[in-house]
């Protein structure tokens, strides 16, 4: 078909016929066909305009780009029409350089989502030829495609500047000033790897800024390049509000080594922002300085539990012997008999006396006081008398806080040389150090320390007396001893510690505990401790018990306070879950 004839039916009625022929039109050459082409773009059919886009594209001509670039095809109210615009630009992008890059920038930020993907993805398809070209041209589109929305795509550029960019340095810190937090990040990260001293300056001034990520990269690329000047800047990164940013800055530190071990030793006795006490406490673990041993066992008196509990891990991880001896002597028992002390606290008349036996109390900190302190502060009838109490306890709870995390410690470390020292503490006031004396010592297996155990198993509060059975059920298998205590718990009124006896008479092996465990399931009422009652048979060799088997049911007598219609009712609870066993 010639070229008039084509001309002819772009005069069509028929917006098909209009299609085809600028289809055709695109495979003839010349500036006359081409002139028709870019007339169809004005065409009032989409399908007609739509086809003379990718005409264009297809004649490969550049003088297609200025028409592609215009408003009223970019951003036609078609979006098919902007996908094929799209297309088209990215035939174009080495003719068009920035500019098309900028406009297709533009359209993946576009309403619809079909059009935003093929933006993202033609700027995708483009990255390694940009990367390829490796000029100043080519920096500069691989920095316009760190504003793209894409997070895959900003790597791939960012990979790419790595490669070609270290020519062109001046650049990248020159466009760090932008605005865009992703532009910023992106370029901080390429200066971070190429280790440029030169952008320190830049990057300090923007480790304040208002967005995570581009924090994130500052830390990241502060600990890459180091040297002095990057320590305080990272020390405040240490107390960011954001995590990720606390975690890039503890990792840029650590690669510090022991040069900073003193500058965050000062800014842990300074800060009183959580976050970074942990933060710095992390850091120091992952350093393994001895210098950091002190300030840290004194952490473990903080009043956080997020900075005891950080101190603990980075004590474990640091592992030395000089910080297992400090730990050690935390645990020591003040000798000094404050029976004098508490007398004069509680019954002297005289209210200055009293005072000062109180701040004595609370600088000896020994736990032994707590009781009475705690007496006082009930009854006290002066607010004065209230606030020095107060103070005292304070200064005590530090103590016992430090007790549980070092016992914590030298239980995870099994430091058998620690046991006198834990033994010691089975008889201590405080509940939650003899709890954690107990686990020390089933982490340790210490079977030495049966005895110390077995006399708390009275004990007044639950969770020691559940404790003592978990740790019996680890020291004291083939005890016969054990055993008997551990089925006098068979009728504690806690019924938590029924069933964690249940369950370590299965784990001791001592068939003398079967008729004991057969009666708790014809008696028990609560579907947990027969449970364990069956897994222990069974451990024991009684194979008619089991959780699957309804047995259990029908042999147990439960009395049920619902009505049988009730979806609340016990018995349909303890028949679903078998069922669901069973299943």
């Amino acid at each position: 078909m010639t070229l008039s004839e084509l001309v002819e039916q772009l005069k069509n009625d028929m917006a098909e016929v209009r299609r085809r022929a600028v289809h055709e039109l695109s495979k003839i050459p010349g500036p006359e066909a081409f002139s028709h082409i870019v007339e169809a773009l004005d065409d009032k059919d989409d399908e007609v305009r739509e086809s003379a886009i990718y005409a264009l594209s297809d004649t490969k001509n550049p003088d297609s780009l200025k028409h592609l670039l215009k408003p009223k095809v970019l951003f036609d109210q078609n979006s098919n029409i902007r996908t094929a615009t799209i297309r088209a630009l990215g035939n174009f992008r080495k003719v068009g350089g920035l500019p098309v890059i900028g406009k297709l920038l533009e359209l993946s930020r576009d309403p619809e989502w079909f059009v935003r993907n093929t933006a993202i993805s033609i700027i995708n398809s483009e990255v390694d030829a940009i990367k390829a070209e490796g000029d100043i041209k080519s920096v500069f589109s691989l920095l316009y495609i760190l504003q793209l929305p894409d997070k895959e795509v900003r790597k791939k550029a960012v990979e790419s500047l790595i490669e070609i960019g270290r020519d062109y340095v001046d650049i990248l810190i020159d466009s760090i000033a932008y605005q865009s937090p992703s532009l910023k990040a992106g370029i901080t990260r390429v200066l971070g790897e190429f280790k440029c001293h030169d952008a320190l300056p830049v990057l300090i001034r923007l480790s304040d800024d208002e967005n995570d990520t581009v924090r994130e990269e500052i830390a990241r690329a502060l600990g890459n390049i180091g040297g002095n000047e990057t320590v305080l800047p990272l020390l405040n990164l240490l107390g960011d509000i954001h995590p990720g940013v606390r975690q890039n800055a503890v990792t840029a530190i650590v690669n510090q080594g022991e040069d900073v071990v003193e500058s965050l030793i000062a800014e842990l006795r300074h800060t009183s922002n959580k976050y970074k006490k942990k933060a710095i406490i992390e850091a120091l673990g992952k350093i393994k300085s001895d210098n950091a041993i002190m300030p840290l066992i004194d952490c473990l008196q903080d009043i956080h539990h997020l900075v005891r509990l950080t101190t603990i891990n980075s004590l474990v991880e640091l592992n030395s012997p000089k910080s297992i001896q400090h730990l050690m002597d935390v645990l020591c028992v003040n000798p000094i008999d404050i029976k004098v002390l508490m007398d004069i606290a509680l019954n002297n008349s005289d209210l200055r006396l009293r005072i000062r036996a109180i701040r004595a109390m609370g600088e000896l900190k020994d736990t032994r006081a707590i009781p009475e302190l705690t007496q006082i502060l009930i009854n006290a009838d002066s607010e004065f008398l209230e606030r020095e109490i107060m103070n005292a306890l304070i200064k005590i709870k530090g103590v016992v806080w430090a007790k549980i995390c070092a016992l914590q410690v030298l239980g995870r470390l099994k430091i058998r040389e620690a046991l006198p020292f834990i033994l010691l503490h089975l008889s201590d006031t405080d509940e939650n150090i003899i709890y954690q004396a107990l686990d020390a010592i089933k982490i340790m297996k210490a079977s030495e320390a049966i005895k110390e155990v077995m006399a708390l198993a009275e004990h007044s509060e639950s969770m020691i007396r559940n404790k003592v059975v978990s740790v019996l059920g680890t020291i004291g298998i083939g005890n016969p001893e054990v055993t008997d205590i551990v089925l006098a718990r068979l009728k504690d009124p806690d019924r938590h510690i029924r069933k964690e006896a249940a369950r370590v008479l299965g784990k001791l092996g001592d068939k003398k505990a079967i008729p004991f465990l057969e009666e708790i399931i014809r008696t028990c009422d609560f579907w947990s401790v027969r449970r364990n009652a069956c897994n222990a048979l069974n451990n024991l060799g009684v194979d008619k018990y089991s959780v699957e088997n309804e047995v259990v049911l029908k042999e147990t007598t439960i009395t049920c306070p619902y009505k049988d219609d009730s979806e609340q009712c016990p018995v349909k609870y303890v028949v679903s879950h078998c069922v669901i066993n069973k299943a």
